[in-house]
């Protein structure tokens, strides 16, 4: 039993060793690329690098290169991959850099279409959840933009249209959470202008029953919380919104809470008019 456990245990051991010497061969043998001055060694290990995916290696290489071969013909392939290794790392601010750059330096190159639609492609990807500042996305989507306007023609230009659709839905979600944070906060009236600001700006939306609901709910909580002087002119507005969507609302989930919203409108609108008759009734009771 304890010959067979400390042959167990050697197995173990033998195996480990293996795996360390492994990653130290790997190590040792990527060093000897780094300080070696042979570019043309470096420039096949770039590659094969590269296509096992390896491409913090391969960016390292690659950027000596750059330097090396500058001016050749051979740079503008490095280039090339050199801005792929960035996407592949993951950086895609310097990705897009990079491929935005190939297009201007090797503007001739029957690779441009590509390297310009991956520079748009990256903003897409450096684009931040919906939550977040949305710089990023207007820029991913003016550059998408941009490539369908110059290549309209383009077997990429329907996936960039896909990418456009996706942005402007995430600009639409953070301004539909802006306008819910208006409501929430019982700023009313902003909610109510910022609902309408993204009927607006998203003509296409699927929320429009939700936003056209929102706009006269707004309107019907702006007023009935007003002034008592302001009370009447907001609650008139939130009347002649509900009239304009309701033919919009009808059949729609909205359209028995917006109704039942316009009700309560007009009893409120009846008691603010009962309220002036008879303040009025009274002043002419007290005239001499």
């Amino acid at each position: 039993m304890y010959q067979m456990k400390a042959s167990v245990n050697h197995i173990i051991i033998l195996f480990i060793s293996i795996l360390l010497l492994g990653t130290t061969t790997g190590c040792s043998e990527y060093q000897r690329i780094i300080k070696s001055s042979d570019y043309a060694l470096k420039y096949e290990k770039a590659k094969e690098y590269y296509n096992k995916k390896k491409f913090s290696k391969a960016v390292v290489l690659f950027e000596e290169l750059l330097t090396v071969y500058r001016g050749t013909t051979k740079a503008e392939e490095i280039y090339y991959y050199y801005a792929y290794s960035h996407y592949g790392v993951g950086d895609y601010l310097l990705a897009n850099h990079f491929f935005a750059t190939y297009s201007s330096l090797y503007p001739m190159s029957n690779r441009v279409e590509e390297t310009e639609f991956m520079a748009a492609y990256c903003h897409y990807l450096d684009s931040p959840r919906d939550v977040l500042e949305q710089t990023n996305t207007y820029m991913a989507i003016n550059e998408l933009q941009s490539f369908i306007n110059r290549y309209p023609q383009s077997d990429r230009v329907a996936r960039s249209n896909e990418l456009i659709d996706e942005l402007r839905k995430k600009l639409e979600n953070k301004a539909f959470r802006n306008a819910m944070q208006y409501f929430n906060m019982e700023k009313y009236n902003s909610a109510s202008v910022a609902f309408s600001n993204i009927l607006r700006e998203f003509p296409d939306t699927d929320r429009r029953h939700e936003l056209y609901y929102m706009i006269v709910r707004s309107n019907y909580m702006y007023g009935r919380l007003s002034v008592k002087s302001k009370k009447k002119e907001r609650l008139l507005l939130a009347k002649e919104n509900y009239l304009k969507f309701a033919e919009k609302l009808a059949n729609s989930k909205f359209e028995k809470q917006a109704a039942d919203i316009f009700v309560k409108v007009e009893a409120e609108l009846k008691a603010i008019e009962s309220e002036v008759r008879l303040a009025q009734e009274e002043k002419n009771k007290n005239k001499p």
